[in-house]
Order: C-alpha cells, then structure tokens, then sequence
C-alpha cells in the first residue's frame, strides 16, 4: 500500500472544504466556520469526504464517531490520519525524494554510503 504525504491529505481536505467555503481556512478553526454549523451537517460532510478522489481511492472509511463533537479542522485532520494508521496505511510526515523514497531513508542511506 502506498504510503501517503500529510500534505496531499491536507490539500485534499481543504479541497473539500473550499466547495463549501470558498476562503482561507485555518486549521485551528472551527470545522463549523466552513461547514454549516449543526452536527448533523458535520457528520454528513464526514461521510461525504470518504467518497473523493484521493480518499475514495485509498479506501477511507471515516465514520462521524471517529470526530469530536463540534471539531475544528486541525480535529478532522488528525481523525484522517488515524483512520489511515487503523487500516495500516502509512501516513509520510515529510516529503519524498524524486525516486519515491522517503526522505529519512534516503539521508541515511546517503549518509551510509
């Protein structure tokens, strides 16, 4: 399985959020101040981004439960990412080199060679 880049999973998500919002998001907002503001409509908005490209395709299976009550989105970003480790797809903290390795693999290969 392919491991996956914390940006691309952000980009992603503020994708979604853009459709509803179209503003700079920040992360330590509310989810509410970009999505209707009730639970219900947070719940459905959860549901909706197991079926985007990207998410749809690594087979997220986020559920309204794995979110805090009244979130901000830096909250739904960690449930993504949870999700992810759950179903045991790495999730990459920093970026890969040009062949596709990662970065903390590649320096200290580099730095054993």
């Amino acid at each position: 399985m392919k491991a996956r880049n914390l940006s691309e999973l952000r980009a992603w998500l503020r994708d979604a959020i853009s459709e509803t919002q179209p503003q700079q998001i920040s992360w330590n907002d509310p989810l509410s101040d970009y999505v209707m503001p009730d639970q219900a409509a947070i719940d459905s908005f959860v549901e909706r981004l197991n079926h985007r490209e990207g998410f749809r395709s690594d087979e997220m299976d986020l559920r309204p439960g794995d979110v805090p009550y009244a979130p901000k989105v830096n909250d739904l970003m960690l449930a993504i990412v949870l999700d992810y480790a759950r179903r045991g797809q790495e999730v990459v903290l920093w970026g890969d080199d040009k062949r596709g390795q990662r970065l903390d693999r590649a320096s200290s290969s580099k730095q054993d060679a």
